[in-house]
């Protein structure tokens, strides 16, 4: 199997990490104007799915 089909989990985790924490900052922003916690909540379930990504886990596929 081609090295490159191993590799799109990995960068897959990484694009999902890196949106997940723009979620989690501009949640905690946005929280502290008064908001709603839900994008506190989904950035930070996203860094934890991405990061379990990155590491090959598959917990990150099925929660």
């Amino acid at each position: 199997m081609p090295r490159r089909l191993f590799l799109f989990p990995t960068l897959t985790g990484v694009f999902i990490t890196v949106f997940g924490a723009a979620f989690l900052a501009l949640g905690g922003w946005l929280l502290a104007l008064g908001g709603s916690p839900y994008y506190v909540v989904a950035g930070t379930l996203l860094v934890v799915s991405g990061v379990l990504m990155i590491m090959g886990r598959e917990g990150s596929l099925w929660w």
